[in-house]
């Protein structure tokens, strides 16, 4: 099953815009949608969360992280109204290192 590159649902049945060859594979409602081909981008980060007893699948761009390790986000208003601080660090072991799995994190940060 494939994932929509503008919007990360499942999709059963791949459409490339325009019926031409592309790498950029979009579900019906991005398709019919009217934003334009180049206005479709994955989200920087999605947290899916089903249970308290599960564990969660976070997608960074777009792309799975296996291997999780540690998943942190952080946001805050100054005063109710502004945004304040906005973060996130993902911490997984790339588990294709092996015997032992290298640990990575991917971290970024916004001060407004």
């Amino acid at each position: 099953m494939d994932r929509c590159k503008g919007c990360g649902r499942e999709i059963n049945k791949s459409r490339n815009p325009g019926d031409k060859p592309s790498a950029r594979i979009i579900c019906d409602d991005c398709y019919n949608s009217s934003r334009s081909l180049s206005d479709v981008t994955p989200p920087l980060l999605v947290i899916e969360v089903k249970d308290l007893n599960s564990l969660p699948v976070i997608k960074l761009n777009g792309k799975d992280v296996s291997g999780l390790v540690e998943v942190s986000y952080l946001w805050s208003t100054k005063d109710g109204l502004t945004p304040g601080r906005h973060e996130y660090a993902v911490e997984h072991g790339d588990l294709e290192q092996k015997p032992i799995p290298i640990i990575k994190t991917v971290k970024e940060q916004r001060m407004h």
